[in-house]
């Protein structure tokens, strides 16, 4: 019996899970401008302006599945990833091996590396994805989105818990102001 061990899966079509990567996904992030105005015999009032300005990055799904299938959501939260190739280019910190084994073995827990893809039709290598690049859009828009990509890949179980589970590690940590002193 052969046991297939792909992390991966190809889909096609506008079903969304926690784990779909969506290829140059449009974000637009916000940029406030704030003023206090201060006028006599009256109480300060805070005025401000938004404009976005519109990025595109290449994106994984973190929203859980039951939420996206049961439309319990109006936004999907996604992470930026890229190729290790790329990041390292962006950070030359981590062209050692050893810092690449730190983040394979979860050590920088803002960085989770999910595994090349050998699959013919969306083979690529080790790609990254950054904790702190974290954006939502609105579910429609990218149920539509997703589905004009065509064939797009998706996390199989359990790849896709164990980057859940990651990402929730990456919020949930606590910086403690003094810790047990090491034994060594």
């Amino acid at each position: 019996m052969t046991i297939d061990d792909s992390w991966y899966e190809i889909v096609d079509g506008q079903n969304l899970e926690q784990g779909d990567l969506i290829g140059q996904c449009p974000v637009y992030i916000p940029e406030y401008s704030t003023s206090i105005v201060e006028e006599p015999e009256a109480e300060k009032n805070l005025t401000y302006a938004i404009t976005a300005k519109e990025y595109t990055y290449d994106v994984v799904i973190m929203t859980q599945s039951c939420d996206l299938g049961n439309g319990k959501v109006q936004s999907v939260v996604l992470c930026a990833y890229w190729s290790l190739d790329e990041m390292i280019s962006q950070n030359e910190k981590l062209r050692p091996k050893k810092m690449q084994e730190k983040i394979r073995q979860g050590y920088l827990p803002n960085l989770y590396m999910l595994n090349k893809c050998t699959l013919k039709e969306r083979a690529q290598g080790i790609q990254i994805i950054d904790f702190r690049m974290v954006f939502t859009v609105p579910h429609d828009f990218l149920r539509q989105f997703a589905g004009f990509q065509g064939k797009r890949l998706r996390l199989r179980s359990p790849y896709k818990e164990k980057m859940s589970q990651a990402f929730g590690s990456f919020f949930a940590r606590v910086g403690l102001p003094k810790d047990i002193p090491s034994f060594a």
